[in-house]
This record gives C-alpha cells, structure tokens and sequence, in this order.
C-alpha cells in the first residue's frame, strides 16, 4: 500500500470511530433510560465501563504485541464492537444491557490505543506528524455529536429516543405534557 493510501486510511479510521463516539456517548444514558432503567439500574450498566476499560486494552494492546498483528486485532475490535452494538440495541433487560455493555466496553475501549499505535508506527517512517492524524478523529466526534442531535430532535427515531422506546404515549413521564414547564424538542403538540 502506498503513503497516500496508508494516510487516507487512517483520517478515515480517525474519524469514524470518533464520529461514532460522537453519535453514541453523548445519548447512551438517554437510550437506557427508554429502555426502561432506572438512574441506578443505568448507573449500574454504564459502571461496568472503566473496569472493563482498564483491562481491555492491557489484553488487546499485549496481544497484539505477541503476535505482531495490530492491524488484525484492529479488525477484530470493530466486528466485535459492532456486534455488541447489535446485541445492545435488542436489550431489555437490565442483565442484557449489562451484558451487552460489557462485550462492547471489551472490543471498543482498546481500538483508539491501537489506532495511535499503529499510526506511531507509520509515522516513524518519517511521513508526517500524530496531531494531523488526529484533528480528524477531534473533527469527527464534533460532527458525529451534530448529526446525532439534528437526528434526535427532527426524526420520528428522535422522539422515540427522547421520550422513551417503550411507550412513547404519555402517563410514562416522557412524554412533553407529563414534564410541565420542560419544551419539547421534537416539537409535538401532545
């Protein structure tokens, strides 16, 4: 592969794994909330995240070390990240939510280390600097975060976010007339 292959490739895997932490940070509580949890059943998937996050990459990274195969072990993190995703979106119940979030915090949480890695790696060729690399993966996260929300508050799939999953009718205390005082952000009458 040739150097202006090798630098495309990776703004692109910058920016899309940041545009996809952009799209997904911001409005996972929201979407477990729709999904039925309470605040400690949510503070209870979301805290599995930093302990799995702290191991993950000390296995992957160790990995893909031994066996010299970071471009690979990459590939791997991302089906098995999208994988978890799929699994997270069929969730119902808080011990698949939970599960799910663990499976998603394995795959997900070491990618950007490797990524940074792999790039290091190319850049001691002597072809460019590390923060013209990453300004993409910075750019992506703000316009994934933008096109999430335009999403969110203009779509049908914004509403049923918002105001939860389940039963987007009201008596649920997501629907706008059951939060007096709050505005609705998808701009429906009630």
């Amino acid at each position: 592969m040739n150097d202006a292959k090798i630098k495309w490739m990776l703004v692109q895997m910058y920016f899309l794994y940041y545009a996809a932490t952009g799209v997904y940070q911001p409005y996972v509580s929201v979407y477990l909330q729709s999904g039925g949890l309470s605040g400690v059943e949510i503070g209870s998937v979301l805290g599995i995240v930093p302990v799995i996050g702290f191991l993950a990459p000390l296995l992957w990274g160790w990995t893909a070390d031994r066996y010299n195969r970071n471009a690979a072990i990459m590939t791997i993190l991302l089906c098995g990240a999208a994988a978890s995703l799929i699994g997270f979106t069929l969730a119902h119940h808080l011990v698949y939510f939970v599960l799910s979030m663990g499976f998603l915090t394995l795959f997900i949480s070491a990618f950007p280390s490797l990524l940074d890695s792999f790039t290091l790696s190319y850049l001691q060729r002597g072809s460019g600097q590390y923060g013209r690399f990453r300004l993409w993966g910075s750019i992506g996260y703000g316009i994934g975060g933008l096109i999430a929300t335009a999403l969110t508050l203009r779509l049908p799939l914004g509403s049923h976010l918002y105001y939860g999953r389940s039963n987007p009718g009201r008596g649920n205390g997501h629907h706008p007339e059951d939060r007096p005082g709050l505005p609705d952000p998808c701009g429906s009458t009630g």
